[in-house]
């Protein structure tokens, strides 16, 4: 459901493309195996879509990189930007984004021998106008 404002949110982010490259390299839902590392695949694990005012949506954002600390800087990085303790900068349609915490995290390695990091994080927003 935010996946396209998590989209726009990160690619304009300086910082986030200069630990890339030069260029924030966002892909949905799946890892382009042919793609030149670093780049970010994200994908939802879904959100209620029943009534209900607030809800969540997990994220999982696979970092492929070329090695650990290139995959780690990059976490590290969308870790800051969805940090629970700032205040939310991202804008959506519809909802107001309450807080963005950390749900979980593993390493890997793809079938290219690149690194891979997954890091997950649940977003708990609230429909405009609910309150």
């Amino acid at each position: 459901m935010i996946t396209r404002e998590l989209y726009q949110y990160l690619k304009q982010d300086a910082k986030l493309a200069a630990l890339m490259g030069g260029e924030a390299r966002l892909f949905p839902n799946i890892i382009h195996a042919g793609s030149e590392p670093p780049f970010i695949c994200y994908r939802s694990a879904g959100a209620a879509q029943d009534d209900c005012p607030l809800r969540e949506e997990t994220v999982a954002f696979d970092i492929t990189a070329g090695d650990y600390a290139a995959a780690e800087s990059i976490g590290n990085r969308l870790a800051e930007l969805f940090d629970p303790c700032a205040p939310a900068r991202i804008e959506t349609q519809g909802w107001t984004l309450l807080h963005a915490r950390p749900a979980a995290c593993a390493d890997s390695a793809d079938e290219l021998g690149r690194h891979v990091k997954t890091v997950a994080f649940t977003f708990k927003f609230l429909k405009k106008g609910a309150l």
